[in-house]
């Protein structure tokens, strides 16, 4: 008799119960047989989770001269069927509790006052985050350091510059925003 004992060929883990598993193992089963099934069920009751997250960014650069959302139009990377752009904005579909946010915003000033960036993350149009940055030698970058946030489907985040001078908005990877799954319902 063969010996061999083909991993693929085990009941699945959500086919064995702890129940079943111990009756085999008591049972006198094949040592092989039983150590291949304990190895399949313990792998198997591990959630194989990957990381919910969405990246967006802009296709180009973007000349803005008014306080506007920044213009994210692109994907660069979505690892989560509940998560979409939408107007400039990442929005939150079903299920998400809570999400932990960050991003970039890169500009080049354009005209001599103000001589600052400055950007917020909004959630539903509502202040969460601010940075500033000083842009006297013409460029600068407000960061944003991961928060967490309270959201419920149909939430938008996105990134508002604030400041009415004209600004040369980087795209491509130097301005992103970034949403990733931490909590669900």
């Amino acid at each position: 008799m063969d010996d061999e004992i083909k991993v693929s060929e085990l009941p699945q883990a959500s086919q064995i119960n702890a129940e079943d598993l111990l009756m085999i193992i008591q049972g006198g089963a094949n040592k092989k047989l039983a150590t291949q099934i304990l190895k399949e069920y313990i792998i198997n009751s591990i959630p194989k989770t990957e990381p919910e997250y969405i990246i967006v960014r802009m296709n180009a650069d973007a000349t803005l001269n008014a306080a506007v959302t920044i213009p994210f139009d692109n994907i660069a990377k979505n690892t989560s069927e509940r998560l979409s752009l939408s107007n400039n904005a990442v929005v939150i579909g079903e299920g998400i509790k809570k999400v932990e946010v960050s991003g970039m915003v890169f500009g080049e000033d354009t005209n001599t006052s103000p001589l600052y960036l400055w950007t917020e993350i909004r959630q539903n149009n509502a202040e969460v985050q601010t940075s500033i940055a000083d842009t006297s030698t013409n460029y600068g970058t407000t960061s944003f350091s991961p928060i967490i946030l309270d959201v419920v489907q149909g939430d938008k985040i996105s990134i508002y510059k604030l400041n009415n001078s004209t600004q040369k908005i980087r795209g491509t990877i130097s301005s992103f925003l970034m949403v990733k799954v931490v909590e669900e319902e």
